[in-house]
């Protein structure tokens, strides 16, 4: 099953690590949380930062 979810997108890549796949817990932890709807789409903290204020435009049409 978590192969699958990796394959359609939905889970992160594996990175080699010492010639074996290794995944980062914070990001299947993050895309645990879309899946099941813990993060909204929108709610990315870019969205209000001055770093990235050319990225999001300032009506929201993102």
């Amino acid at each position: 099953m978590f192969e699958r979810e990796v394959a359609f997108g939905n889970m992160p890549d594996p990175i080699q690590f010492g010639g074996k796949k290794a995944w980062s817990k914070k990001q299947i932890d993050e895309a645990i949380d879309r899946l099941v709807g813990n993060i909204k789409p929108g709610s990315d903290w870019r969205r209000h930062s001055k770093l990235y204020e050319r990225v999001y435009s300032p009506s929201g049409d993102d």
